[in-house]
This record gives C-alpha cells, structure tokens and sequence, in this order.
C-alpha cells in the first residue's frame, strides 16, 4: 500500500481546524474589529503629520486562531515630511 503521510497528516490538520477554527461569522466580525482599530490608529497619527501603516499577523490573517485568540498587530510609523521611518517612540512625536 503507498501511502502519502503528508497529505494524510494535512487532511487531519484542516479537519481539527475547520472543527475548532473559526466560521465566516467569526472572520467577519474580527475582520470588521481590525479595520476600525486600523482606521483609528491611521487618524489618530495622520493628525500627528505620520503615516501609520497596520499589519495584522500571526494566527489571524490564516484563519487558524481559536475563539478566545487575541489579535495580533504592528505598526511602522513613518514621518510625511521626510519619509523615514519612526524608530524612537519617545514623547517627540506625542506631543506634536
């Protein structure tokens, strides 16, 4: 019998995901929470003269967190006037 371990092994992981993974509903609704936290994070630094850009990663963008996962982002900032990128998060760009 030829048997492919691999491909049994991944059927097995889609099968355990797509039990205990999340459904559309669940997508939606955590696709919905990103791009508002995503819009008030872009607002609130635009008015800072900086460009927020957001990035989910981690088990959300693959679909692969379970219910009670949190959700996981960065930022990288960027000065509009310059173009370079934020590394120092000091008060210098807070109290702007």
């Amino acid at each position: 019998m030829d048997c492919n371990y691999s491909q049994i092994e991944k059927k097995f992981v889609d099968y355990i995901l797509n039990l205990i993974g999340p459904n559309n509903e669940q997508n939606q609704i955590r696709e919905n929470k990103f791009i508002q936290i995503k819009r008030i994070l872009e607002k609130a630094f635009s008015e800072q003269r900086i460009i927020a850009n957001i990035f989910s990663f981690g088990s959300y963008p693959y679909r692969t967190y379970l219910p009670e996962s949190d959700m996981d982002i960065t930022i990288i900032l960027e000065d509009k006037s310059t173009g370079h990128i934020i590394t120092n998060t000091s008060s210098d760009f807070q109290s702007k």
